[in-house]
C-alpha cells in the first residue's frame, strides 16, 4: 500500500504546492522589494509584530483548524461534515467578537512593552484584525483541501498572492506610506478572501452549530494549540531576544534568513501536510500502515533534504540577487537555519502514532519541553554568541521535539523506518554541502558552476544509491516510455479461446512464464 499512498500525495502534494507557492510567493517576492523600501531596522519591527500576532491568534484559536481535517475524517455523512465546517466557522466569529475589541485596548501597550515606543501600536491594531478575518480564509482552505478542490486552491491562492503583491506595491512604492503598507495590504487581501471563500462554503454547508461536535473538537485541539505556541516560541522566539539584547537592525537581519529558510518548511513539509491530512489516519488502517509511514518519511526527507541543499549551496547568490548589502549578513545564517526547520518538520511524520493513539497531550508535553528549552538557550547564548546563539538554539531544541516525539509515538504505534536510507541522505547531503563551501572561494563563475555540478553530483547519488522509490513515478515511466507488454494485444481466435491459449504479442510465452516463475 506504501506505493499508492505516496503516489497519492506526490500526485496532491503538486498541486497543493502549487497552490501553496503562490500563496506563499508574495512574502518572498517582496523581499527584493522591502529591501529596497525599507530598512533591515523596518524589517526587524515588521518581524517582531507578525511573530507576536501570530503568537496571540494560535493562543485564542487554540488551534482549532486542527481538529478539523481529524473530525471531518470521522464524519458519517455529508450532512454531519458539513455541521462540522459551519460549527468550525460559527466558533471563530465568537472568538472575533470577544477577543478583536480586546486586542485593539492592549495594542498601545505591547508597542511600549516590546519596543519602548507607542507609535508602533497601530501596527499591532491592523494586524489584530486582520489576524481574526484569516481565521475564516484558514478554514475555507482547509475544507477545499479536504474535499480534494484542488483547482479552486490553487486559483485562490494566485489570486490572494496577486492581490498582496500589488497592494504592498501601491501602499509602499506609489503612496509611501511606509511601514504600516505592509499591514494594511494584508488585512484588505484577508478581507477580500474571507469574503469569496467562505460564502460558497458557508451556502453549501449552512449554518448549522453542535454544541457536542464544538467541545469534542476544542478539547481535541487544545493540546494541539498550545503545542503550536510552543512551535512558534521555539522556532521565532529568538527574533524578541535579539531585539531586545541587541537592536531591530539585527532582528532584520536574521529575520530575513529566517524569512528564506522558512521557505523549505512552507513550500515542501506545509505543501505535505495539506495532502496528508486526508489519509494520515486512513492508513493506520490498512495492512502495512507502519511501512507506508516509513516509505513517507524517508522520501519527504529526500525531497526537502534536496531543495534545503539548494538554498543552502546558493545563500550567497540568492542573497546578493534579492538585498542590498547591508542585508548581506543574512546569507551566513540560512544553512543551519535550514537545518532547524529541517529537524522541525520531522517532527509531524514522528509523531505519527502519538495522533493516531488520540493522545494529542503528549505532543502538549513535548512542545512545552522543546520550548522552554529554546529560551533557555536563548538566554544564554544570545548575549554572548549574537545571532550565532539563537542559531544554535533553534536546533537544539528543534532535535529534542523530533527524538522524544519519535521515541514517544514508537511506544503508541511503531512506524518502520529504514535507517539505512536515511544514513546514506544524510552523508550525501554532508559530502554535497561541505564542497559547496570550499568552492565559495573560487572565482565566481566558476563557483556557480561548481556548485551546480555538485548538485547534480547530489541527484546522481540519489538515484545511485536506491533513496528514490522508483515506483511512485512508474505511471509517468509508463507513458513516456510505453514496453512492449503494455501494447494493445491482439484479439484471439475462436480456437485459441477454445485452447485456453494466453494472449500476448506474437501469442509468445516465455518458458519463465510458463512454470508460473
Amino acid at each position: 500500500m506504501a506505493i499508492k499512498e505516496l503516489r497519492f500525495l506526490l500526485k496532491h502534494s503538486s498541486v497543493y504546492g502549487l497552490g501553496t507557492i503562490f500563496a506563499q510567493a508574495a512574502g518572498f517576492l517582496l523581499l527584493p522589494f522591502y529591501m529596497n523600501f525599507l530598512t533591515p531596522a523596518d524589517y526587524g519591527v515588521a518581524a517582531i509584530v507578525e511573530t507576536s500576532i501570530t503568537i496571540i491568534g494560535i493562543m485564542v484559536s487554540m488551534g482549532l483548524n486542527q481538529a478539523i481535517a481529524r473530525f471531518y475524517a470521522e464524519g458519517r455523512d455529508e450532512k454531519e461534515k458539513g455541521l462540522i465546517i459551519s460549527t468550525s466557522y460559527i466558533i471563530n466569529a465568537l472568538l472575533c467578537v470577544i477577543f478583536i475589541p480586546i486586542l485593539l485596548l492592549f495594542s498601545v501597550p505591547l508597542s511600549e512593552l516590546l519596543f519602548g515606543r507607542n507609535d508602533y501600536g497601530k501596527y499591532f491594531m491592523i494586524s489584530s484584525t486582520a489576524l481574526f478575518i484569516g481565521f475564516f480564509v484558514s478554514i475555507g482552505f482547509s475544507y477545499l483541501i479536504l474535499r480534494a478542490k484542488s483547482s479552486t486552491f490553487v486559483f485562490l491562492s494566485i489570486l490572494n498572492t496577486i492581490m498582496l503583491i500589488m497592494l504592498n506595491i501601491y501602499f509602499i512604492a506609489f503612496r509611501h506610506t511606509g511601514l504600516i503598507g505592509i499591514f494594511y495590504s494584508a488585512l484588505i487581501t484577508k478581507t477580500l478572501l474571507a469574503v469569496v471563500i467562505s460564502a460558497p462554503i458557508l451556502i453549501k454547508t449552512g449554518l448549522g452549530f453542535s454544541s457536542r461536535l464544538g467541545i469534542a473538537m476544542v478539547r481535541f485541539s487544545m493540546p494541539l494549540g498550545f503545542s503550536s505556541i510552543f512551535r512558534v516560541l521555539t522556532n521565532e522566539s529568538d527574533r524578541f531576544f535579539i531585539n531586545y539584547f541587541f537592536s531591530p537592525f539585527e532582528t532584520g537581519i536574521y529575520a530575513v534568513a529566517g524569512k528564506i529558510a522558512m521557505g523549505v518548511h512552507i513550500l515542501l513539509t506545509s505543501t505535505f501536510l495539506q495532502s496528508f491530512q486526508p489519509i494520515r489516519y486512513v492508513i493506520a488502517k490498512e495492512e502495512g500502515g507502519p511501512r507506508t509511514y516509513g516509505s513517507i518519511f524517508e522520501q519527504y526527507l529526500l525531497a526537502i533534504g534536496a531543495f534545503g541543499l539548494f538554498i543552502s549551496i546558493f545563500s550567497d547568490e540568492i542573497i546578493r540577487f534579492m538585498a542590498a548589502d547591508e542585508f548581506r549578513p543574512s546569507a551566513r545564517y540560512i544553512p543551519p537555519l535550514i537545518l532547524s526547520w529541517i529537524l522541525f518538520g520531522m517532527k509531524y511524520h514522528l509523531e505519527n502514532g502519538i495522533l493516531i493513539s488520540m493522545k494529542s497531550r503528549y505532543i502538549f508535553y513535548i512542545s512545552a519541553a522543546s520550548s522552554v528549552t529554546n529560551i533557555v538557550l536563548n538566554l544564554i547564548l544570545i548575549p554572548r554568541w549574537g545571532l550565532w546563539g539563537a542559531v544554535a538554539s533553534s536546533n537544539v531544541s528543534n532535535a529534542l521535539l523530533a527524538g522524544v516525539s519519535f521515541v514517544m509515538s514508537q511506544r503508541l504505534y511503531r512506524i518502520d523506518i529504514e535507517w539505512g536510507r536515511i544514513a546514506k541522505l544524510v552523508l550525501s547531503v554532508s559530502i554535497c554541502y561541505f564542497l559547496a563551501i570550499l568552492a565559495t572561494q573560487l572565482q565566481l563563475l566558476i563557483s556557480l558552476s561548481a556548485k551546480i555540478a555538485l548538485m547534480a553530483a547530489f541527484c546522481w547519488s540519489a538515484f545511485a544509491m536506491g533513496l528514490i522509490e522508483p515506483e511512485i513515478f512508474l505511471p509517468i515511466k509508463r507513458r513516456m516510455f510505453p514496453s512492449s507488454e503494455e501494447q494493445p494485444l491482439e484479439p484471439l481466435t475462436e480456437p485459441e479461446k477454445r485452447a485456453g491459449r494466453p494472449r500476448g504479442k506474437g501469442r509468445k510465452q516465455s518458458a519463465g512464464s510458463q512454470s508460473g516463475l
